[in-house]
């Protein structure tokens, strides 16, 4: 129920996004902010205006990327060499919201695995480098824990089975994405 609430919070946000039709910064409210954050947040808005990405300002995974765009000399836009798994902190543009939402009629997924399922709804995911956002908890879940169902042998294959070749399809397609940016023999950043 925990992780169901949350999706739809988000959800929620999304649509007041397109509702809005301005770029949003979405926080959950464990989110602290940087001091620097309200400064930047313009320019950091300005380099997504009138695309589909969504910017990352805090991921459970730190993953290095490739540089992007240069906010100014210490912080950068990056895309993320792999999935950083959080919907903590991310500032998203009316269209990518309004994408999240069309894929999202049916949701089976956590909502920060939704978002990393690139595929699903066709936005990009870039990661602001170094990060704006931190958690006093190091982003300990407040959702709780849940039970899954015990599963015969042959499921639990066949789930591996799916998940195996569900990663090996969005690893392809964040390095398509990598080439369609431009960005893929740059140098990596870590985050």
């Amino acid at each position: 129920k925990g992780e169901v609430g949350c999706f739809l919070a988000h959800r929620q946000a999304w649509e007041l996004t397109v509702q809005l039709g301005v770029n949003c910064l979405i926080l959950e409210d464990d989110a602290r902010l940087d001091p620097s954050l309200p400064a930047l947040l313009p320019q950091i808005s300005a380099t997504i205006q009138d695309t589909n990405f969504i910017i990352r300002l805090y991921s459970f995974r730190h993953p290095k990327g490739k540089l992007w765009h240069a906010i100014n000399e210490t912080v950068f836009i990056t895309r993320p060499l792999i999935a950083g798994s959080s919907a903590v902190a991310y500032l998203l543009t009316p269209k990518a919201a309004q994408a999240l939402i069309a894929a999202s009629e049916t949701f089976w997924l956590a909502v920060d695995e939704y978002m990393d399922d690139e595929m699903a709804h066709g936005c990009a995911i870039m990661q602001v480098t170094p990060e704006l956002i931190y958690h006093e908890d190091g982003g300990a879940s407040l959702i709780g824990s849940r039970t899954k169902p015990k599963l015969k042998f042959w499921a639990k294959i066949r789930r591996e089975a799916l998940r195996i070749i569900k990663n090996i399809r969005q690893a392809i397609h964040r390095e398509g994405v990598l080439w369609k940016l431009g960005i893929r023999f740059r140098k990596s950043i870590r985050s």
